[in-house]
C-alpha cells in the first residue's frame, strides 16, 4: 500500500492519495512519517477536513490526545464549514472516549447532533445519535438514555453503513440479539459471512457457553475487518480469562492491541477497548500472581483513564487493585495520582 501510495502521489497528488499515504504509514506503526504525511496533505489542501482528520486519528492511535485534540479544534473554527464542525465534535468524542471521559464525549455528540439538526443532514444525524447511544452504553451503560437515542437513529432510517454498525453493536452490549441479527441483512453486508458468527459469540458468552462463544470469536478476529477483529479480539480475551485460559487471554490481548483501525471512524471501537485491555492484562496477571506485571499494566491502565469520570467501575476496581498490590492506602493512590 505504501509503495503503490508513494508513486501515486508524484504522478497524481490528490486528496485521496494524501491520506492512502498517512494511512499507510499509521498501520504500520510508523507514526511519525503518517504525521509528516498529514502535514504535507494539510499543506497541499488547507481547506480539506480530511487533512485535518487524518493527523487526529494518527495522533489517537499514539495515545497522544492533547494533540489530537488540538487537530479537532482546527476543524471547530467558526470559518470553517458546519460539516467540519460537526467531524471535529465526532473526533473530540473519539479523544474522550479513549480517557474514559464519557460525559464529556456524550455532551460533545450532542453539539455535533445540533450540527447535523442546523443543516438537515439526516445520515450525519442518524450516525451521531447511534454514537452517542454507543459512548452511554460502553461508558455508565446507561441502557434508558442510549435506547432513546438509538430510537432516534433507527427511526431516521437514513444512516450509512457506518450508523447501522454502531447500533448493531449497541444492540449486542444491550444483549438484544434479536434486533443486532437483522441488521446484519439489511444493512451490513461488508461484515460478510462473520456479521451472524459476531451475534453468535455475544450471544454465547453471555449465556455462559464459552467454548462456543471461544470459536465464533476466534472466527471473527481471524476474518472479520479491522472493527469486527479489535472488538472480537477483546472479546475472545474475555472469554479466556473467564475459563482461566491466562496464556491464551494474554495472546488474544496482544493481538488486538497491534490492531489499528483508520478510515470508516472506526477508531471509536478501538478507543471503547484499547484502554481496558490494559486493565484486563492487569487482572490477568494478578491471577498469574505476577505482582509487576500486573503493578505495570494497571498503572498503564490509570494513566490512560487519568481525566476519566471517577465513578468508571473498571477506574475504581483498578485503583483499588493496584493500591493492594502496593500495600497503599485507597486514600495515598488517590492523593499520589
Amino acid at each position: 500500500m505504501l509503495q503503490y501510495a508513494t508513486r501515486y502521489i508524484e504522478e497524481s497528488p490528490n486528496e485521496d492519495v494524501y491520506l492512502y499515504l498517512v494511512e499507510a504509514h499509521a498501520l504500520q506503526r510508523d507514526f511519525d512519517s503518517a504525521i509528516h504525511a498529514s502535514r504535507r496533505f494539510q499543506e497541499a489542501f488547507p481547506k480539506e477536513w480530511l487533512s485535518v482528520w487524518a493527523a487526529g486519528q494518527t495522533y489517537l492511535l499514539k495515545n497522544e490526545f492533547e494533540e489530537a485534540e488540538a487537530e479537532s479544534s482546527k476543524l471547530l473554527d467558526a470559518s470553517r464549514p458546519l460539516s467540519n464542525r460537526g467531524e471535529g465534535y465526532r473526533m473530540l468524542a473519539d479523544s474522550f472516549v479513549y480517557q474514559g471521559k464519557y460525559r464529556d464525549a456524550v455532551n460533545t455528540t450532542d453539539h455535533a447532533i445540533e450540527i447535523a439538526l442546523k443543516e438537515g443532514n439526516r445520515r450525519d444525524l442518524a450516525f451521531n445519535y447511534a454514537k452517542k447511544a454507543y459512548c452511554l452504553l460502553i461508558g455508565h451503560n446507561d441502557t434508558r438514555k442510549a435506547r432513546q437515542a438509538l430510537d432516534e437513529a433507527i427511526e431516521l432510517n437514513a444512516g450509512t453503513a457506518l450508523a447501522y454498525q454502531l447500533a448493531f453493536y449497541c444492540y449486542l452490549t444491550m444483549g438484544e440479539y434479536e434486533k443486532a441479527s437483522p441488521i446484519v441483512t439489511s444493512h451490513l453486508a461488508a461484515l460478510g459471512p462473520v456479521g451472524d458468527v459476531v451475534v453468535s459469540g455475544y450471544a454465547h458468552r453471555a449465556n455462559g457457553e464459552y467454548e462456543a462463544a471461544i470459536t465464533d470469536f476466534r472466527t471473527v478476529a481471524e476474518r472479520g475487518f479491522a472493527v469486527n477483529r479489535i472488538l472480537a479480539g477483546y472479546q475472545l480475551a474475555l472469554c479466556y480469562f473467564e475459563t482461566g485460559q491466562y496464556e491464551k487471554a494474554i495472546e488474544a490481548v496482544s493481538k488486538m492491541q497491534k490492531l489499528y483501525a483508520f478510515g470508516g471512524r472506526a477508531n471509536q471501537y478501538r478507543a471503547a477497548v484499547y484502554p481496558r485491555s490494559a486493565y484486563l492484562l492487569g487482572k490477568i496477571y494478578e491471577h498469574k500472581q505476577d505482582k509487576k506485571l500486573a503493578v505495570e499494566n494497571y498503572l498503564t491502565f490509570l494513566d490512560l483513564w487519568k481525566n476519566a469520570d471517577r465513578d468508571l467501575p473498571e477506574l475504581i476496581d483498578a485503583e483499588s487493585r493496584l493500591a493492594s498490590l502496593r500495600g497503599t492506602p485507597m486514600s495515598h493512590q488517590r492523593k499520589n495520582k
